[in-house]
């Protein structure tokens, strides 16, 4: 990830707003402040945007884990019930990424009524963030609804659907809910890789985890950028950055120009990564220990 521009064209502009304003230093720092403020914010949007094409899709990592031939798990899902305990914005979006990777882990295994029931607290969880209109200008549920027989169909719908999402967050200025709601994306992903890694001993599943590296150091570094003074988010890049250091223990040999990374992790190694992930998961599934 490109280190932020406004590092640099700040201070010269600042600069060029006091010198040439003469004896106004107040007027000065206020509109260099505010430039400051426009840049940081362009800068942070780009970002962000390029973020969004180097994070795996949900769909892509349901399907490699059932092309690999690695059974369905239901037990290590959210519960349902949990999304009705749920009263911060900031959880309610980590849960959107959390329930999306759940719906789609579900619809690739034919688990329809599981997925229809994590689209609808999708549902419901958008609405309380003010994204309702997402699901209700193309009648998402309804044809859930009418292909839950058509695998093809359904991975179609749910492709359109995260596709609207993330562009309407983008359009809309709720940079906060995308990154929030790609957190909780990426945490379950890697969870439901680890916890076949541990069952398996499969390790192209172990060298996945470690591929995820990829997308979650930016991940943290603009939660960082954009998390203001909400608690919940200082908390979130905590936990992250002990997820990262879980994944890391198992590197043996690090990328290079010519040669990918190696990670090997063994039992203990994976226990603990599901641990640093249950973290972040037990603060949407309460009930879960």
């Amino acid at each position: 990830m490109k280190k932020l521009i406004h590092s640099i064209l700040i201070p010269a502009i600042a600069g060029s707003l006091i010198f040439s304003c003469g004896n106004k230093v107040e007027n000065s720092s206020t509109e260099a402040q505010e430039v400051e403020s426009i840049l940081k914010q362009d800068t942070i949007k780009d970002q962000i945007h390029q973020f969004v094409h180097i994070f795996p899709s949900q769909i892509k990592v349901a399907r490699l884990f059932k092309n690999a031939g690695l059974p369905y798990q239901a037990t290590v899902l959210i519960p349902v019930e949990a999304s009705s305990q749920l009263v911060e914005k900031e959880e309610k979006a980590l849960a959107m990424g959390l329930y999306g990777v759940d719906m789609v882990y579900s619809a690739m295994n034919n688990q329809t009524q599981t997925a229809m029931g994590c689209l609808k607290i999708s549902k419901d969880l958008a609405k309380d963030l003010g994204l309702e209109g997402i699901y209700e200008s193309n009648n998402y549920i309804k044809k859930f609804e009418s292909n839950l027989n058509n695998q093809d169909s359904l991975e179609l719908i749910i492709r359109d659907l995260f596709a609207e999402t993330d562009a309407f967050q983008k359009d809309n200025n709720k940079l906060d809910l995308t990154l929030l709601t790609f957190a909780g994306g990426w945490t379950e992903s890697v969870y439901l890789a680890s916890t076949y890694a541990l069952s398996t001993k499969n390790k192209g599943i172990v060298q996945l985890i470690g591929d995820q590296l990829v997308s979650l150091d930016p991940l943290i570094d603009l939660l960082n950028e954009t998390k203001g003074t909400s608690n919940a988010n200082v908390q979130l890049i905590t936990e992250l950055q002990d997820v990262r250091t879980a994944i890391n223990a198992g590197i043996v040999k690090a990328e290079t120009e010519l040669e990918p990374m190696l990670i090997q992790m063994d039992d203990e190694k994976i226990k603990n990564l599901i641990a640093k992930l249950d973290v972040i998961r037990n603060r949407i599934s309460k009930s879960k220990k």
